[in-house]
C-alpha cells in the first residue's frame, strides 16, 4: 500500500532504486516509483500470479463455470446440427461450408481452442509493421512467471499493442476484461477432461470423410477446410499463404516421392541438421556421406499407441533419401515394403523436434526471453543499445507469456497433441541440452567454419541466402559499435577494447547471469571484448529472432497436410489421427500472424538519443543494404524455381520477409 491505497508492485527501477507501482486491478495503469519506507508491504506474494496454478485461482470462480455451460451447449447443438447450432456458429463467424466438429473424432477442447483462435483472437487481429515498435519509456526488473523449468518476465515495461482494439479501448477497461479473459481461458481449457482417443473406432479417418459434407480428394483437403476463407481483419488469411505446394510436386501414386525428403533436408526447414560422414556409411552398393539424425529424442517416453520418434536418416551424394537407421539398429532400406511409414515417422519427429527445440526453446526462450529480459532490467530508455534492441526484442514478452500456457504448460495444445508421457520433464531436459549460440551458428560467424561445411550445405538456402541477410546484421552491428563504442561517451576502452560503459557491462552480465538462471550452456563470461560482444554474442541474438527464427518457425505447409507430417501418429499409421492434427493447426494459425518485418523503417525509435543524425543514417545505410539483398534472394530464386533439382522458392532469408523480432 502507498498512502492508504492499494497497489501491485510493476518493476523496480535500478536507476531510480525504487518500487514502480501499479492500479491494483489495471496491470498499465502506473502510479509511480516509491521508496522503501514510502510503501507498506499488504501481500508479500504480490497481486501478480507466478504459476499457471496460481493463475487459475485468481480467475472469477464463476468465469470458468459459465465457460463450460457456453462450451457444452455450443459443442452438443453443432454436434447435433440443430438449428440453434447453426445460428451459434454464424455468430461466432463461422463459414457454413467449413467442415463441423463431431464427438466421434472431436472433443470440448479443440472446438473450444478453434473456436477461441480462428474465430475470435484472429479476426480481432490485424497486421503490424514499424509503428508498432515505440519508444521505450521505462527500465527496470518484473516480477517472472514460470512453467517448470522455464521462466519469463510477466509484463513488458515497453507495453506494446498487439490486437487493434487497444489502441480505442482504454486500457483499464482491457485490464479488467481482455486480459483476464485470455488467461483464464487458457486455464479453463488446461482442465478439461481428455482422451486420446486411439483405443476405439473414433478419431479415424474412415469415419471423419463418412460425416463430410462434401467428399475430398485427400485428408488435407478436409483440414484446409477449416480455415479457408477465414481472415483477420485487414484480410489476410487466418492460415498462412503456401509457399510450397509438396503435394503437387511430391505425391505421387498415393505416396510421397523421396525427393520430399531431399528437400526438406538440402533445400528447406532441416538444412541446419544436416551433418556430412568421413567416411561416407556404405549400404546397398551406395556410398551415404549425409545423415539426419533423430534416434537421440527415441528415449522421450510416448503415451500408449503413439508412435515414438526416431530415425537416423542418409542420404547419397545427389541428396536423395537411401536408408535410415531406427533406435533399435534396424536398417530400412529405401524401396522396402515399411519405407514409406518410416519416412512419415521420421518427417513427424523432424519437424516436432524442430518446433520443439530449435524454434521454441532455442529462439524464444534461450534467445528472444533472455534478451528481452536483460535489456529491460539493465538499459534506460534513452541508451542507444536499448533503443536498438527495442527493435529486436519487439513483442517477444507477450507471445512468449502465451507460449508459456499454450506450448510449455501442461495439459494445453502442444501437450495433447504430442505423444509425450513426461512432458513437463521436456523444460528442464531441453534447455540443457541446447548449444550456446555462438556454438550453433558458428558456420556463419566465423570463416574458417564456413569453410568446413561441405559445398551441398553451403548452397542450401539457409546458408547461402541467409549469409547474405546475416552479414548485413552484423555490417549493422559493427557500425553501431563504431559510433557509440569509443570515445569520451562510449560503451567500450579504446585501449584494451573491454567494456566499460556501466550500464553496458550491466547488459552483458545480466545476460551472463540470465543464461546461468535458466540453464543454458553458455560461454558467455564478463570479460568478452567489446568487438566479440557486438559481433559473436550479440550477433547470435539478433540472428536467431530474426533469419534462424523464419528458417525454424515456419511450419504451415508441412502441417496442413496430416499424411505429411503432425505432431504425432499412432503406431503403424502413417497419417495424424484427425483429432491431434487438428489440435496442432491452430499453433500454426496463432504463430503465422504477420509482424514487422527487418527491412521496414524503424528510424522513430532513435529519436531523441545521443548522436541521432548519425544513427539514423545507420539505419538507413542498413535498410539498403537489405534492400539489395532482397532483390539478390528473388534472383536466385527465380532460378530455384525453374531448376528441375530443387522446382520451389525458399523466401525466409529475404527481408522482405523475415520479421524483425519473434513477435509471433
Amino acid at each position: 500500500g502507498y498512502f492508504g491505497k492499494h497497489a501491485a508492485v510493476a518493476y523496480f527501477d535500478f536507476s531510480k532504486d525504487k518500487y514502480c507501482l501499479t492500479e491494483k486491478h489495471h496491470h498499465d495503469e502506473y502510479i509511480g516509483c516509491f521508496d522503501d519506507e514510502e510503501l507498506e508491504v499488504i501481500d508479500p506474494n504480490g497481486g501478480r500470479p507466478k504459476t499457471l496454478e496460481e493463475e487459475y485461482n485468481m480467475c472469477p470462480k464463476l468465469v470458468p463455470a459459465m465457460m463450460q455451460t457456453m462450451l457444452r451447449v455450443l459443442a452438443k447443438q453443432v454436434e447435433t446440427h440443430s438449428t440453434i447450432g447453426w445460428m451459434l456458429e454464424r455468430l461466432l463467424g463461422k463459414r457454413p461450408e467449413s467442415e463441423s466438429f463431431h464427438p466421434d473424432w472431436a472433443d470440448d477442447f479443440v472446438i473450444g481452442l478453434y473456436a477461441g483462435i480462428n474465430l475470435i483472437s484472429m479476426p480481432m487481429y490485424a497486421s503490424r509493421h514499424a509503428n508498432s515498435v515505440f519508444v521505450p519509456r521505462r527500465k527496470g526488473t518484473v516480477e517472472v512467471f514460470s512453467v517448470g523449468n522455464v521462466v519469463a518476465p510477466d509484463v513488458d515495461i515497453d507495453n506494446p499493442k498487439f490486437v487493434p482494439v487497444e489502441w480505442y479501448i482504454p486500457q483499464p477497461l482491457l485490464e479488467m476484461g481482455m486480459v483476464p479473459a485470455m488467461t483464464c481461458f487458457h486455464g479453463f481449457l488446461r482442465q478439461l477432461p481428455w482422451d486420446d482417443m486411439l483405443e476405439t473406432d473414433r478419431n479415424t479417418w474412415d469415419l471423419v470423410m463418412n460425416l463430410s459434407k462434401v467428399a475430398y480428394e485427400r485428408k488435407a483437403d478436409w483440414v484446409m477446410s477449416f480455415y479457408k476463407g477465414y481472415k483477420t481483419i485487414d484480410g489476410i488469411e487466418n492460415w498462412p499463404e503456401m509457399e510450397v505446394d509438396f503435394a503437387r510436386m511430391y505425391w505421387k501414386r498415393d505416396e510421397w516421392d523421396d525427393a520430399l525428403e531431399k528437400a526438406i533436408a538440402f533445400g528447406l526447414i532441416a538444412s541446419h541438421r544436416l551433418e556430412q560422414l568421413d567416411p561416407a556409411v556404405e549400404f546397398g552398393g551406395e556410398s551415404l556421406p549425409f545423415v539426419i539424425r533423430l534416434n537421440q529424442f527415441h528415449a522421450l517416453q510416448v503415451r500408449k499407441n503413439f508412435g515414438k520418434f526416431q530415425g537416423d536418416l542418409y542420404f547419397t551424394k545427389d541428396g536423395y533419401p537411401a536408408m535410415m537407421e531406427l533406435a533399435d539398429g534396424t536398417r530400412v532400406a529405401r524401396g522396402d515394403k515399411d519405407w514409406q511409414y518410416w519416412k512419415f515417422a521420421w518427417r513427424c519427429s523432424l519437424i516436432t523436434v524442430i518446433t520443439l527445440t530449435d524454434h521454441l526453446h532455442m529462439t524464444h526462450f534461450r534467445a528472444a526471453n533472455v534478451m528481452a529480459t536483460a535489456v529491460r532490467k539493465t538499459l534506460s530508455p534513452n541508451h542507444p543499445l536499448r533503443r536498438l534492441l527495442s527493435v529486436f526484442t519487439f513483442g517477444s514478452i507477450f507471445v512468449n507469456l502465451q507460449a508459456m500456457h499454450t506450448l510449455i504448460g501442461p495439459r494445453h495444445v502442444l501437450h495433447r497433441s504430442t505423444p509425450f508421457v513426461q512432458f513437463e520433464d521436456l523444460s528442464e531436459v531441453v534447455p540443457q541440452n541446447l548449444l550456446p549460440l555462438t556454438e550453433k551458428h558458428k558456420a556463419l560467424l566465423k570463416d574458417e567454419e564456413w569453410a568446413k561445411l561441405p559445398s551441398k550445405v553451403q548452397e542450401s538456402p539457409y546458408f547461402s541466402d541467409g549469409k547474405l541477410l546475416f552479414d548485413a546484421e552484423r555490417k549493422l552491428l559493427k557500425d553501431f559499435r563504431e559510433l557509440y563504442g569509443y570515445g569520451s561517451m562510449g560503451m567500450c576502452s579504446s585501449s584494451d577494447d573491454k567494456i566499460t560503459g556501466p550500464e553496458a557491462a550491466g547488459f552483458l552480465n545480466e545476460l551472463v547471469a540470465e543464461n546461468a538462471h535458466s540453464h543454458y550452456a553458455s560461454s558467455l563470461h564478463p570479460n568478452v571484448t567489446c568487438t566479440e560482444f557486438f559481433e559473436e554474442i550479440l550477433m547470435s541474438y539478433i540472428w536467431t529472432v530474426t533469419g534462424w527464427h523464419r528458417h525454424v518457425g515456419t511450419v504451415g505447409d508441412y502441417y496442413r497436410d496430416p499424411e505429411l507430417a503432425s505432431f504425432s501418429w499412432r503406431d503403424g499409421e502413417r497419417v495424424a489421427r484427425p483429432l491431434q492434427h487438428m489440435q496442432m493447426t491452430t499453433v500454426a494459425v496463432f504463430t503465422s500472424s504477420l509482424q514487422p518485418k527487418i527491412i521496414e523503417d524503424y528510424s522513430h525509435v532513435f529519436q531523441g538519443i545521443y548522436k541521432e543524425p548519425q544513427m539514423i543514417q545507420i539505419m538507413d545505410r542498413f535498410r539498403a543494404q537489405l534492400g539489395r539483398v532482397s532483390k539478390e534472394i528473388e534472383k536466385r530464386n527465380e532460378k530455384r524455381l525453374h531448376d528441375p533439382d530443387m522446382g520451389f522458392k525458399n523466401i525466409h532469408a529475404d527481408p522482405k520477409i523475415v520479421e524483425c523480432s519473434v513477435a509471433v
